[in-house]
């Protein structure tokens, strides 16, 4: 069993926090849901700026356009003063984030489109990873948050001024969070060239931890951004089909996964079929030297694929984590959905019957 680093756990840890209340449809909610457990478990952690979190379409009727897409915040670690830069993943119950950020990977756009600066015209990455990181870098945190009123790109900025000489920023997060913390990283360092703040640059000491991301552009992009962002460390568990996504070669390993113990069904595989058109031909690849996550094909009710997907892209992650402070996580986060979760205007569902692994 791998030996995991204090500040691996810890960037696991905030990325799954970064997730509490992800149900609600009141941003203000959300993010005292995320605030109060944050400042549950890791107390020495002092959020900055944020949390920031945006809804799609709050004006509309119905839950769907009220249930948040993004979420971000900064903490300082009181003890050392580095800090750390956390991107929410998916929210699973939110249709906005999960068709115009996560599946949008049919076109691709030049990262010089996104962020100007030295990369090559090659260098592209998916329509959806784009509208994900204008939609963090435009949010602003909301009445009396840290930062209230500030944009991601002013309040990082006004920290590497604060710091001096030297400041230490992690960037981090889980599933699509995973993908935005190098893609976000990238973006400071290009952005920071780009308004001539080459100085701020020289001292700033940038890490991006990663957690079950799909790849984020092509292979033009990845050999820019490992070129850009050296301290780029990226963890995959290999039978987590988001970290073979969108990746065409890879993708072809999905139906086969869980086998012998479970299979594509053939409605999951007429799905993965479509997923596998999206992104053929488009050259997507991640970017470096994966870091192994261990895992095992665990038993999940009626062998369902998507379940056991589920499963994978969560819990080997967790189990970075000490054993006290996985369980805090499950109750906090995870088990919200094993509880008879009621989220407004939707049906209660209880999942346990589903997941065995949760019972």
């Amino acid at each position: 069993m791998k030996d995991w680093t204090e500040i691996e756990r810890r960037t696991v840890e905030m990325s799954f926090i970064a997730l509490a209340g992800f149900w609600h449809t009141d941003p203000s909610r959300v993010a005292d849901a995320v605030t109060g457990l944050l400042g549950e478990l890791l107390p020495r952690q002092k959020i900055v700026w944020g949390p920031a979190v945006h809804q799609p379409a709050p004006e509309l009727p119905g839950p769907a356009a009220k249930l948040s897409d993004a979420l971000v915040f900064i903490s300082r670690d009181l003890d050392t003063g580095e800090h750390y830069v956390v991107f929410r993943g998916t929210n699973t119950i939110s249709p906005t984030e999960w068709l115009l950020q996560d599946f949008m990977v049919q076109k691709r756009v030049p990262w010089r489109e996104v962020q100007a600066g030295p990369a090559p015209e090659e260098a592209l990455v998916s329509e959806g990873a784009a509208t994900a990181i204008e939609l963090r870098r435009e949010l602003r945190p909301g009445p009396g948050r840290a930062g209230e009123g500030v944009r991601l790109a002013a309040a990082l900025l006004g920290i590497l001024e604060a710091s001096g000489e030297r400041c230490v920023m992690r960037f981090t997060g889980h599933s699509l969070g995973g993908l935005l913390a190098p893609a976000m990283a990238l973006w400071l360092l290009d952005f920071l060239e780009d308004v001539g703040q080459r100085k701020l640059a020289s001292g700033l000491e940038l890490e991006a931890y990663g957690y079950a991301a799909p790849t984020a552009g092509n292979r033009d992009f990845a050999r820019y951004l490992a070129s850009r962002l050296p301290r780029n460390r990226r963890y995959a568990n290999d039978l987590d089909i988001a970290t073979l996504a969108w990746d065409d070669e890879a993708m072809k390993r999905m139906p086969s996964l869980y086998e012998p113990e479970i299979g594509m069904s053939p409605f999951i595989r007429s799905l993965y079929g479509l997923c596998a058109k999206l992104c053929e031909g488009k050259g997507y690849a991640q970017p470096g030297e994966r870091i192994p996550v261990p895992a095992r094909v665990a038993p999940v009710r009626r062998s369902l694929f998507l379940l056991e997907a589920a499963y994978q892209h969560c819990m080997p992650y967790l189990d970075i984590l000490l054993p006290e402070r996985k369980e805090a996580i499950l109750r906090e986060v995870v088990k919200p959905w094993t509880d008879f979760a009621s989220f407004e205007g939707l049906k209660r569902v209880d999942l346990r019957r589903f997941f065995k692994a949760l019972r």
